[in-house]
């Protein structure tokens, strides 16, 4: 081989070593592709949501396929059967796993492959979590355990085990309402109280009187009484639910 025919191969050699880890050439540079800006993971994770997976941003020649492989991770992160197109739908055996997609971006010369960062954790369907929230806003006990806890500044203490993490916040409202207004104008607020869970496991609200529900409380015998949880998760919409109950 002639001198200037070796300083040409090495050249290709250079170019072909200094390639993204991952990367494979076929036939060398200029096919060699880079990846600018990283895969990632938008859309709803929880259980009857659509995960969608971008490609992220590439540079190389064209054209550029890209091919998916998602993956659930809790914490060891193993590939899903059959999830291989840009999107996916988590299942209940993925419930509180993370997602991680990763794709594979090919052209006629080389393939290369990078993964994203982890989604947040794949949680209840809304529908679940009201469900468990309807479950949880009243107080078992509805005797006087309850009113002596709430004619006092310490309250009562509700206990709460969250389908999801995020904030909880649970008023008790005087009389039946088949549905609160989202200002609740002309209400009388009893009683209220609010926490930040940020893990999943038995937990508990302090249910704490207003100035007049203490008041109430004091003077009767028996309140009707409507309560209203909010659970607002860390990476998805609030939810809500409603319950009447007797407080004797």
């Amino acid at each position: 081989m002639g001198c200037a025919s070796r300083l040409a191969a090495l050249a290709v050699f250079s170019v072909l070593a200094a390639a993204p880890a991952g990367a494979s050439a076929a036939t060398g540079y200029p096919g060699v592709l880079e990846n600018d800006v990283s895969p990632a993971i938008s859309g709803d994770v929880a259980l009857g949501g659509t995960a969608v997976a971008s490609p992220g941003e590439w540079s190389g020649q064209g054209p550029i396929a890209y091919a998916y492989q998602w993956q659930a991770c809790s914490p060891a992160c193993a590939s899903i059967p059959g999830a291989t197109t840009s999107t996916y739908a988590p299942a209940a055996a993925d419930l509180g796993a993370r997602l991680v997609v990763i794709v594979t971006a090919s052209n006629a010369n080389t393939s290369y492959a990078v993964a994203s960062t982890q989604s947040a954790a794949i949680a209840p369907a809304p529908e679940q979590v009201q469900a468990s929230l309807s479950g949880q806003l009243i107080p078992h006990d509805r005797t006087l355990a309850v009113a002596i806890g709430l004619q006092t500044r310490r309250g009562y203490r509700l206990a709460f085990d969250p389908p999801v993490t995020g904030v909880v916040t649970v008023d008790w409202y005087l009389g039946a309402h088949a549905q609160l207004s989202a200002d609740r104008h002309g209400l009388v607020l009893v009683a209220s109280g609010s926490t930040r869970i940020g893990r999943l496991g038995p937990s508990a609200v302090q249910i704490r009187t207003t100035a007049r529900g203490r008041k109430l409380v004091k003077r009767s015998r028996s309140l009707r009484l409507t309560a209203l949880a909010t659970l607002v998760p860390t990476q998805s919409p609030a939810v809500a639910a409603l319950g009447p109950f007797q407080l004797t």
